[in-house]
């Protein structure tokens, strides 16, 4: 087996930002235990490890890099010092616990050494660090190419009852990834990240319009249709397409009767 060693400056910067907003989540949950505890609210240990351990399945990514501990009560309790010979209960006898303290691990600075970094193994021992790379791209394109197909291109369900029409639904769908990879390969070219599904998002905003209305002198019907102004980004996506404006302005007038339905 050959191993290559990946680091991804995106996939970094979206895992430290999560690994931020979890550690502060569950430091700014510790604080408020710690709170209970120091009014009191919180002073056996039983309830404290309950809510501690809450805490740690709720934060399980960042609760193994600190470690938590009770900080207990040093005085006396008052029964000892006054002397008295009364038993004491144990609810008594047991240390109060006053505070709460913790500590970060230095695995938690190798967590964010490593944050972006991934492993990909391989059995092709002859490939090189780039070859193995180029390899496991290629398997995320087919694994994107089926997730389209099962989604945006709507190679299921199938309707249909006779095999002609259910072949025939899938050769649509098959020639739809054809010209959908066609797409993505122009996009690869022109060093653009974007998938299919941010650039179909990209172009909702860009619609044709159409506007009806009569005339009630003349009996005439008015129907205008055109496209929306384009915005910088679907001019772009055109430009990387090489794609022709779309048809303009068109409009007819007709008196409804004379329409052949």
């Amino acid at each position: 087996l050959v191993r290559a060693l990946v680091l991804s400056e995106s996939r970094k910067l979206k895992e430290e930002g999560m690994d931020t907003l979890k550690e502060t989540r569950y430091l700014g949950a510790l604080e408020r235990l710690r709170a209970s505890v120091r009014k009191g609210t919180v002073s056996q240990a039983e309830t404290l490890f309950k809510r501690l351990g809450r805490l740690e399945a709720s934060y399980s990514s960042m609760a193994r890099h600190y470690t938590v501990a009770p900080v207990y009560e040093t005085t006396a309790p008052p029964w000892i010092s006054r002397g008295k010979k009364k038993k004491a209960s144990p609810s008594l006898a047991s240390p109060r616990i006053v505070d709460l303290a913790w500590e970060k691990s230095p695995l938690r600075q190798v967590r964010k050494t490593l944050t972006g970094a991934y492993v990909i193994e391989t059995t092709h021992t002859e490939l090189s660090a780039s070859g193995i790379w180029s390899l496991y791209t290629t398997l995320t394109q087919v694994e994107g190419a089926f997730r389209a197909l099962k989604s945006d291109l709507g190679v299921r369900p199938v309707f249909h009852q006779t095999a002609d029409r259910t072949r025939a639904h899938l050769f649509v769908s098959v020639l739809a990834y054809f010209l959908l990879s066609h797409i993505e390969s122009r996009f690869r070219r022109a060093e653009d990240t974007r998938s299919w599904r941010t650039l179909r998002e990209s172009l909702e905003t860009y619609t044709r319009v159409t506007v009806s209305g009569s005339d009630p002198h003349t009996g005439y019907h008015y129907e205008i249709r055109d496209f929306v102004e384009p915005e910088a980004t679907h001019k772009e996506i055109f430009r990387i397409l090489e794609a022709a404006s779309p048809c303009g302005r068109t409009q007819r007038r007709f008196k409804p009767e004379t329409v052949q339905m």
